[in-house]
């Protein structure tokens, strides 16, 4: 982040953490600065796909409203794992 805001971030690495470079593929897996934060997005995401789900009478399983959220994906796989594909799949 120093990279692109330097007026803000002082240093490259994890504010929090302080253990990487901060840049996007870390802050997608930084445990300490964002995992917190993901689980109530995805979370209310989920929440949010259940309730319209429930309210339309839709019939959505978990599994498809995840899919629904992160697109088709290997179940295998970890949220953080996706979450990183998604990052860097898209550039950002």
């Amino acid at each position: 982040m120093h990279e692109r805001y330097p007026d803000i971030y002082e240093e490259s690495e994890c504010i929090l953490c302080g253990r990487e470079i901060e840049n996007m593929e870390h802050l997608s897996t930084c445990i300490l600065f964002l995992e917190q934060l993901w689980r109530d997005v995805e979370l209310k995401l989920w929440e949010e796909g259940k309730r319209i789900s429930d309210e339309m009478d839709l019939g959505f399983k978990k599994e498809e409203i995840r899919n629904i959220i992160w697109g088709e994906t290997d179940f295998n796989k970890t949220i953080s794992e996706i979450r990183l594909e998604i990052f860097v799949r898209k550039g950002i």
